[in-house]
């Protein structure tokens, strides 16, 4: 009796209807990557406030569908509700623009490489150091990046 029963269970629990998860990317941009780190190749960019379909979670990696294409995002990247404006983001911004300020802050030249190239440009700095890191990353693949971490040197505790 108690068998039929793990059968019936069973076969309604595989037969039941997979519920997709959606978030929402709560920053600026996201860079979907083809794997699970920024050596990967890009699959697509999604701006804040852009609906992703979970496809998998693989740690603090998530596996994700946008547009056709999947790829990963780091959990980090993304809420389980769409993010409205950032008021105190938006007000500084209009307060630094209104009074000829530059539109790039030291903390937005923080996100990443291509805005920390817009600060430099901006601050009349010379950009050749940034233009090297971003040249000698593009030369880390995806499968150097793997047997790397796999060695043990990098990455979550094992």
């Amino acid at each position: 009796m108690n068998s039929r029963i793990a059968v019936a269970l069973t076969i309604v629990a595989l037969s039941a209807p997979v519920l997709a998860e959606d978030v929402f990317v709560k920053q600026n941009s996201v860079v979907i990557r083809a794997g699970k780190g920024s050596a990967y190749e890009e699959v697509a960019t999604a701006k804040k406030g852009d609906k992703l379909e979970i496809v998998a979670r693989e740690g603090s990696w998530l596996k994700v569908k946008s547009g056709g294409r999947e790829g990963y995002v780091f959990q980090t990247a993304v809420a389980d509700t769409k993010p409205g404006g950032d008021f105190g983001a938006d007000l500084g911004k209009a307060f630094s623009n209104a009074s000829g300020g530059n539109t790039a802050s030291s903390g937005e030249a923080g996100k990443g490489l291509g805005e920390s190239l817009e600060y430099a440009r901006s601050k009349g700095m010379s950009p050749a150091g940034l233009d090297r890191m971003i040249a000698l990353r593009k030369t880390v693949t995806g499968k150097d990046w793997e047997a790397f971490t796999a060695e043990g040197k990098v990455g979550p505790a094992k």
